[in-house]
């Protein structure tokens, strides 16, 4: 095994070998090419810490251990070769023994899951010897059980085992031809009905083909990988390293903008990787000119996104305002945010920034809609209510004060008629009589005629007033929707 493994004449086991005691995993980056990709800070946030310059111009890069094992949810730029524990917890393969029992319809195949089960016990005690022979009994038998040779799962595992690993470095167990046919028999049983997990163990095909030195079938089976996993970073980046092995640059850097524009955490890798050091150059005129491109698009989020905030704050239907509704802290926050990434002048900078600009944008359509929603529903509140006076002042429901007056008016009139005539000498009954009747008629006539005005201005104001308000319902929209394209 003296083939070429990430850009150094070493052999595979060598390769694991050096790797196998480390507390992290350390790579050198030229300063320039990390300076457009992030900031120390912006490092850190991605668990990788950069050490002093080992040489002019050359920094290293610390990566927890740890943090790569517990963070690997699937195939992406933590990921690396090695922590091949990682594989077997990915997708369907670490099914349980009981989830895996529930199609089985026959005894032997019970058998054969049993000894699979024992396999995978064994290979997390990190027991290799013993995990191979569990395999060969699951997929190959023994007396009086045929084995089931059709499980994809117990070939992945097989390959896994036999790819070695940062602690699986033993002789007897590392073959990575064996490991390649193993892996190419899962994706052959898994094709059909797990097309992804077949994807997978394409993957790690072209891997061990790749550490064989057997760039041509490295490469078909990366492009057969990708064709069930087409949004695979890790497949893009693999494919670019055999096209820059093999010295198809133009083609490598295709693969790896994929790559990147999948994942951004591969500008580091590449960086970092051995067999782009020959390009450094381009990888870097590469990540340049995605960072500028992430500058733009940036620029303009964030000029559409401030404008439309604003619009939104000032946004208005009469007594209708945007901010009454929804509120704008945390798009101004976001807004911040972007605007502090943006000052830093790298990659992760501008991507950060327009994942900002994108929640902000996010927030004002809701913001928006919020408006719309609840300022409606408070005018139609408030028409309701309106409603409900017309029509209780139509119907008469409401005691009006003219009532009042038609009611007190004979009654003061009886009262000063009384007085008037026992005040006349000689005393005239019929002047107090003519006064009580006039006195009467005279208030009745005023109260009907006030009730009928006071009820005529009363119906005539509340309809302008519902009117208004079945305008400004018509009227209200949100402000100017946030096209995040504008700019």
């Amino acid at each position: 095994m003296s083939n070429y493994v990430n850009g150094t004449h070493l052999s595979y086991r060598d390769y694991l070998q050096a790797k196998s005691f480390e507390t992290s995993i350390i790579g050198e980056i030229s300063q320039q090419t990390r300076s457009i990709i992030a900031s120390n800070e912006e490092m850190r946030a991605e668990h990788i810490t950069v050490l002093k310059g080992v040489s002019a111009g050359i920094e290293q890069l610390s990566v927890d251990v740890q943090n790569l094992r517990q963070g690997v949810a699937e195939l992406n730029a933590t990921f690396e070769w090695g922590f091949n524990e990682v594989l077997t917890a990915l997708g369907r393969v670490n099914d349980t023994l009981a989830e895996l029992l529930k199609t089985v319809k026959t005894p032997e195949k019970t058998w054969a899951y049993e000894q699979f089960e024992d396999a995978r016990d064994a290979f997390r005690k990190k027991l290799y010897p013993e995990a191979l022979e569990f395999l060969d009994l699951a997929i190959n038998g023994s007396p009086g059980h045929p084995g089931y040779k059709l499980e994809y799962r117990f070939h992945y595992l097989l390959g896994t085992i036999r790819m070695g690993s940062f602690q699986n470095t033993s002789n007897e167990i590392l073959n990575l031809a064996e490991a390649e046919v193993a892996f190419l028999r899962a994706a052959k049983y898994a094709r059909d009905d797990n097309p992804h997990e077949a994807g997978r163990a394409l993957l790690a095909a072209g891997w061990t083909a790749y550490c064989q030195g057997k760039m041509a079938e490295a490469s078909s089976y990366t492009f057969l990988a990708l064709g069930l996993l087409p949004k695979c970073a890790e497949g893009q980046f693999q494919l670019a390293k055999i096209q820059t092995h093999v010295g198809d640059c133009e083609n490598a850097l295709l693969s790896l903008k994929r790559a990147i524009e999948l994942d951004r955490g591969y500008t580091i890798k590449a960086a970092g990787d051995g067999d782009f050091r020959r390009y450094d150059a381009k990888v870097y005129a590469l990540i340049d000119t995605l960072r500028q491109d992430a500058r733009q698009k940036a620029e303009a989020l964030l000029a559409t996104a401030q404008s439309q905030a604003a619009a939104c704050e000032a946004h208005r239907v009469h007594d209708f305002t945007l901010v009454k509704y929804a509120k704008l802290d945390s798009v101004k926050d976001a807004l911040g945010d972007a605007s502090s990434a943006m000052r830093l002048n790298t990659y992760f900078g501008y991507l950060d920034a327009i994942s900002s600009c994108e929640q902000a944008i996010k927030t004002l359509r809701q913001a928006n809609l919020q408006f719309v929603r609840e300022a409606n529903h408070e005018a139609t509140q408030q028409i309701a209510n309106l409603d409900r006076c017309i029509h209780d002042i139509r119907n008469g429901s409401k005691v009006d004060s003219w009532l009042g007056v038609g009611i007190l008016g004979p009654i003061l009139s009886f009262i000063i008629g009384c007085v008037t005539c026992s005040m006349s000498k000689p005393i005239d009954p019929g002047t107090g009589f003519e006064f009580i009747f006039d006195g009467s008629a005279l208030t009745i006539f005023i109260a009907v005629v006030g009730y009928y005005l006071h009820k005529f201005f009363a119906l005539s104001n509340l309809k302008d007033q519902r009117n208004r308000l079945e305008n400004i319902r018509s009227e209200i929209r949100p402000a100017a929707e946030v096209n995040p394209m504008r700019g």
